[in-house]
């Protein structure tokens, strides 16, 4: 806008907002997903899915885990959320 709000994934990022680097262990990101459909296209269905988790559908991560992957999330543990079962399947 003329105020000098930023427009980032279809949401407005004011500037009263920060941006931060959350401390811990850096993020896996596999290539394999930019590498098959492409910079643009990966980088909108990201946008995409940060807005329906954080917009006004506000849709749930067992949703958008189903949106992502096509499938049923896998069953939660008390100690790991969805990614982290994810993951330490994927990584066996």
């Amino acid at each position: 806008g003329d105020d000098g709000d930023v427009i980032v994934g279809g949401g407005v990022v004011t500037r009263k907002e920060k941006l931060a680097i959350i401390p811990g262990a850096p993020a896996l990101c596999s290539p394999r997903r930019w590498q098959k459909f492409g910079v643009l296209y990966v980088t909108f269905m990201n946008s995409r899915f940060v807005n329906l988790y954080a917009g006004m559908r506000k849709m749930g991560p067992d949703e958008l885990f189903h949106l992502y992957y096509g499938r049923a999330p896998p069953t939660r543990d008390a100690k790991n959320g969805l990614w982290e079962v994810e993951l330490a399947n994927i990584l066996g």
